[in-house]
């Protein structure tokens, strides 16, 4: 069946977390001469001079809201009135970026020559709930990747509210994924299918970090060994506590965790300023994706420094 899909991501393309799937279904579809089209978090004109300057001024100054990544896969930049966290406690609000949403995503698509085809829009995120059927698609699909009501920084009120949300979307959705056995174990009494979808990596690509001619990032290069580090963005789930007992116990390891976020924007500023203060700890902030097999090069061993939680 020839399909086009519209992906809501829950951050914008250069940070999302699962690239790799999206370029691989949209290499498939090309077989069938379908089109991906992704959707970047949009641009709000009250929290995005704020929060992501560089981003608000790109889009203001006439930079390209639409780029291609691959021959055949999207990736747009809207704008709505308000961002969708703050537009749930004001329905006219959300009802207005859901029209704004609509016609830029049919005007893109029709600038694109789209082929004709069954349309699946998959969500990523219970704050997009109002995106459902908001392009009359044939099949809507959520990708439950997180337990979001335990994400860092969410208060008791928000979570409540997450989880709510959750619950519609799941029942509004034709289909759904996770990315744990636990998960699905949780959830699937809420929607009509769900399949377990694991997290996988390409091989192929971060291989390369085994490649003798792959240099190794100018950052690690004259750092002791053994570099013990992390690459990923779910910081707010490493239990700092343990790195930093870990690298005062063995000063002489480097230890190196990326996906820092601004210190600012953390309620566990004080932990990060803690481990930015010690002369073995490396502590760096999102890397681009064609940079990730360097960092993997300088690598003696990786980790995944999460808590245990009731969802992993």
């Amino acid at each position: 069946m020839n399909m086009n899909v519209v992906f809501y991501l829950s951050a914008d393309w250069e940070r999302f977390h699962r690239p790799g799937m999206i370029v691989a279904l949209a290499a498939e579809l090309r077989k069938r001469n379908g089109s991906v089209l992704c959707i970047n978090r949009p641009i709000c004109p009250i929290t995005s001079p704020l929060r992501q300057t560089r981003k608000w001024w790109r889009w203001l100054t006439g930079g390209k809201h639409t780029q291609q990544v691959a021959e055949n896969l999207y990736v747009h930049t809207p704008a709505v009135a308000l961002h969708d966290v703050l537009a749930w406690r004001f329905p006219p609000i959300l009802n207005a970026n859901r029209l704004l949403l609509r016609g830029q995503i049919k005007r893109v698509m029709r600038g694109l020559s789209f082929p004709s085809a069954s349309l699946v829009a998959w969500i990523y995120h219970p704050y997009q709930l109002h995106y459902v059927r908001m392009l009359n698609e044939d099949l809507t699909v959520y990708e439950c990747y997180d337990e979001h009501s335990l994400a860092d920084g969410v208060s008791a009120d928000e979570a409540k509210r997450v989880t709510a949300m959750e619950k519609k979307l799941f029942a509004a959705c034709d289909l759904s994924f996770t990315t744990s056995k636990r998960l699905w174990e949780d959830k699937r009494h809420l929607t009509r299918e769900m399949h377990v979808s694991n997290n996988a990596a390409d091989i192929e690509y971060f291989g390369r970090a085994q490649d003798p001619v792959q240099p190794i990032a100018p950052e690690l290069r004259d750092r002791p060994h053994p570099v013990v580090g992390y690459l990923g963005f779910h910081l707010d789930r490493a239990d700092l506590a343990l790195i930093r007992h870990i690298a005062l116990a063995r000063p002489r390891w480097t230890l190196v965790l990326t996906g820092v976020p601004r210190l600012q924007e953390t309620p566990r500023t004080s932990l990060f300023h803690d481990l930015s203060k010690l002369p073995n700890v490396l502590l760096k902030g999102w890397i681009d994706w064609g940079e990730l097999p360097a960092w993997f090069k300088g690598f003696d061993v990786g980790i995944i420094p999460y808590k245990e939680s009731g969802f992993h």
